[in-house]
């Protein structure tokens, strides 16, 4: 155990405890810098992959019987909430791209599906919430819910889609965490995989 408990009762944390968080803020630090600094690649091979891998993950949300609802706003107050209606009611409300942060125009997580009406990138909120989130009960509200969700849902996808996924979800978990506000516009972004 790397805490303990001085005299007084008092749980003191060690230099280790200290030391790890601070190298953990470093890190999101260096992660959400070299997410802001990337020069925007949409014909990026991985994003190629992970569009049309991401697609493919959508349409298998029907197949295990589950009704996809577009939310003009936050369609949940808390990871339980939604939990919840997936498991008791099979329904999995997904944030319009209107309500987030704009994607660059030439963005291929944009494309608009004809036979849904959801953009790719609507499409991802869904799957990443049922196959990151849902599958493993990991919250949302945290940063350490963020990661798992990431680290179990990077199974579903090759290697060719591994940046495209990580940019998506760490790059801009990290820069949220760094910065304290959600990106300015979602852009195609190849970062070293550092989680």
């Amino acid at each position: 155990m790397s805490s303990r408990i001085n005299d007084l009762g008092v749980i003191k944390k060690s230099k280790k405890d200290t030391k790890n968080k601070m190298e953990k803020r470093k890190l999101i630090e260096t992660i959400a810098e070299e997410w802001k600094a990337a020069r925007h690649q949409p014909k990026h091979d991985s994003y190629t992959a992970f569009s049309l891998e991401t697609q493919v993950q959508f349409w298998g949300l029907f197949e295990d019987g589950l009704n996809i609802i577009r939310w003009s706003h936050n369609p949940y107050s808390n990871s339980n909430e939604m939990f919840n209606s997936i498991e008791n009611k099979k329904v999995l409300k997904v944030l319009m791209d209107c309500a987030g942060s704009p994607l660059a125009a030439d963005h291929p997580l944009s494309l608009i599906h004809e036979n849904c009406g959801l953009s790719v990138n609507e499409m991802f909120r869904a799957v990443h919430d049922y196959y990151g989130h849902y599958k493993i009960r990991a919250p949302f509200e945290t940063f350490e819910g963020e990661i798992a969700a990431y680290n179990n849902h990077k199974k579903y996808y090759s290697a060719a889609a591994a940046h495209a996924l990580y940019s998506e979800t760490v790059g801009q978990l990290c820069y949220h965490s760094h910065f304290g506000t959600f990106v300015p516009e979602q852009k195609c972004v190849i970062i070293p995989i550092r989680f």
